[in-house]
């Protein structure tokens, strides 16, 4: 079984290891390998592009009539006292939905992965912040501090042993 590099190139190998070894520094090859990378990245982008327009295609958009007929609508008694009076409050704006930061790329064009902390540091409670003590003022007069008793006399607490004899 033979093993051919790309069209262009006339060579082939006996096996696939000396093919591999030949199309990294095959020219020919290797130009081929990029026009096919450069079509693939082209293709992904146009597949993006359309993608992003059948969505805005397929989004409705809002609709302030009302397209049922009046049949369908509740009946309201309006003959209660005070039925005009009643205000609804005027609807919260809708926060605007979050968009997330844009990804983030490596030098390879990789995005970043997201770094999760270890289950040691998930596990830790957050520390408590220390509190402000604040000290006692100390007294507008000072007393004198007491007299420390003296000892009645001094007692040695040593041990004896024998002389150390190196003969």
């Amino acid at each position: 079984m033979d093993f051919l590099c790309k069209a262009p190139c006339p060579r082939s190998f006996s096996n696939a290891r000396l093919l591999h070894i030949h199309q990294k520094s095959c020219t020919t090859f290797k130009k081929a390998q990029q026009a096919r990378d450069e079509q693939a990245m082209a293709g992904k982008s146009a597949f993006e592009r359309r993608k992003r327009k059948k969505h805005r295609i397929d989004e409705p958009e809002p609709s302030t009539s009302s397209d049922g007929p009046l049949s369908e609508l509740p009946d309201f008694d309006t003959d209660m006292p005070g039925a005009e009076d009643v205000s609804s409050p005027p609807p919260l704006p809708s926060p605007e939905p979050e968009q997330p930061p844009p990804p983030q790329f490596t030098a390879a064009g990789r995005p970043i992965r997201v770094k999760r902390k270890t289950w040691k540091l998930l596990q830790q409670l957050p520390e408590v912040a220390p509190s402000v003590i604040r000290e006692p003022d100390p007294p507008l007069a000072d007393p004198a501090p007491a007299p420390l008793p003296q000892p009645a006399a001094w007692i040695w607490e040593g041990i004896k042993t024998a002389m150390n004899n190196f003969e």
